[in-house]
């Protein structure tokens, strides 16, 4: 997982220039020649991702006590953290194909915070994503 939230944290520090009309994003580590866009769907699940793992290690780790203290220093209400949380417990796999950008077209961040089956196996088929 940390190698995930560190390929997020890469992609999510990225400066985003208009080519096109289509935003693009290029990072440090990637040349103009290979820059990727980066849809608006696809990045609000990044940032989730990386929020969600985030939080998460912080709730593990003891660095907070709970998801009210947690809540009130993100300024938002409990049922969004729990909401986020969820996705800290997607397939290894799933993660780090979000973070690489590769999300199926039926995946949205509304999807994602319904809920999903915490089997991983489930969760490929059920959100499209292969093995």
């Amino acid at each position: 997982m940390a190698r995930v939230l560190r390929l997020l944290s890469t992609l999510l520090t990225t400066t985003f220039r208009s080519t096109h009309a289509r935003p693009t994003a290029v990072t440090a580590t990637m040349s103009a020649k290979r820059s990727c866009s980066i849809g608006t769907r696809t990045r609000a699940i990044q940032e989730a991702l990386a929020k969600a793992l985030t939080w998460n290690d912080e709730l593990m780790s003891g660095k907070i006590s709970s998801m009210n203290q947690l809540a009130k220093r993100e300024g938002v209400t409990q049922r969004y953290i729990a909401h986020l949380l969820k996705l800290a417990y997607l397939a290894p796999n799933i993660m780090e194909a979000i973070a690489r950008g590769n999300v199926p077209s039926a995946v949205s961040l509304g999807r994602l915070k319904k809920g999903f089956p915490l089997d991983w196996q489930e969760q490929r088929t059920v959100l499209g994503f292969s093995a």
